[in-house]
């Protein structure tokens, strides 16, 4: 019997990154499956804490160099490429010098407290979903983890599920335990997916996410509004409608919001969560205890899941459950 392919796309791997309960999963689990039943590959950004000298990591020529357009702006892509002892798994980094070059305002080692994480999001999905296809190396099971990663299953079901390479493959979409000082994502992340060619009929209908999670308006912001409103014949004088942008988040000129620049509507990364479990087959929550709003999703949309306590098990665990959405 041909050996099950496996791709692994993480955030984090230890002993790239320090070791903690997810990075060291990243790294056992491809390990304890590789040559057994199952071959292995393995993707994660490459962040500016990866020491490219000590863990051997070299560029792959013939696979870097497409350009990546988002928002407007060409980034180009480099892939670097080392062997994980002791199995010799092969581990893809996808890098950019935009978005994973280590900066010194970063919070941590992945920078989650950047103003572009949907762009880095983005970044990261489109360069692996890119490379896989340049290896022409089709997996049965695409197994995603941390918010960083979220998009890759949207990527692969909405943009290439068309496509030989990926049109089997099932998604195993993986819930990390929340990092409070992660930057806010917001509504420009739909404007960015459309742009990107996922369809609206998708990235729209999670825009009711993003306004259920808004931070109220102060009343008496409310009431300037709605005076502005009542005389819609005067216009706004400018020094004015930027002290109720400021406080309100939104820009107001003759009692409306701007239809050519709308503020962004932030909201929390469950919005991120929700999209790849759309995507997905499975869910892995590797939480202490799930998110009542992600669990409620995933079962409602009748997905099957196993928490961290049979996670932490390992290999027997996850075989278990990738059989059972093989099989499904």
């Amino acid at each position: 019997m041909a050996a099950k392919k496996i791709l692994f796309v993480n955030q984090e791997i230890n002993p790239y990154l320090p070791a903690n309960e997810i990075s060291s999963l990243g790294k056992s689990l491809p390990q304890s499956l590789h040559g057994k039943g199952y071959e292995v590959r393995t993707f994660m950004p490459k962040f500016g804490a990866v020491n490219e000298r000590r863990n051997q990591l070299h560029e792959v020529i013939r696979l870097s160099g497409l350009n990546i357009e988002i928002n407007d702006n060409d980034h180009p892509l480099i892939l670097k490429v080392a062997s994980m002892q002791p199995a010799r798994i092969q581990v893809y980094f996808i890098d950019n010098d935009d978005y994973f070059t280590k900066e010194d305002s970063d919070i941590d080692v992945f920078g989650s407290d950047r103003e572009d994480n949907d762009e880095r999001a983005i970044y990261f999905a489109r360069g692996t979903m890119e490379t896989v296809k340049k290896l022409r190396w089709e997996p049965e099971i695409v197994q995603v983890s941390g918010w960083i990663s979220a998009l890759t299953p949207i990527y692969l079901r909405q943009m290439t599920a068309n496509e030989g390479l990926f049109k089997d493959s099932k998604i195993i979409y993986c819930v990390e335990p929340h990092n409070p000082q992660m930057a806010l994502i917001d509504t420009e992340l739909v404007r960015k997916l459309k742009e990107d060619g996922i369809p609206a009929e998708f990235a729209d209908k999670f825009i009711p996410d993003f306004e259920a999670k808004l931070p109220p308006i102060p009343e008496s912001v409310e009431s300037d509004k709605e005076s502005v409103s009542d005389d819609s014949s005067e216009s706004v004088p400018e020094a004015d409608s930027v002290a109720l942008a400021d406080e309100a988040s939104v820009v107001v000129s003759e009692g409306e919001e701007s239809a050519e620049s709308p503020a962004p509507k932030p909201v929390n990364v469950n919005v991120l969560h929700k999209m790849a479990i759309d995507c997905a087959q499975g869910v892995v929550f590797l939480t202490d205890q799930p998110d009542p709003e992600l669990l409620a999703f995933v079962e409602e949309k009748g997905l099957p899941y196993i928490t961290k306590d049979k996670a932490q098990k390992g290999k027997p665990e996850f075989v278990e459950f990738y059989n059972k959405i093989l099989e499904a």
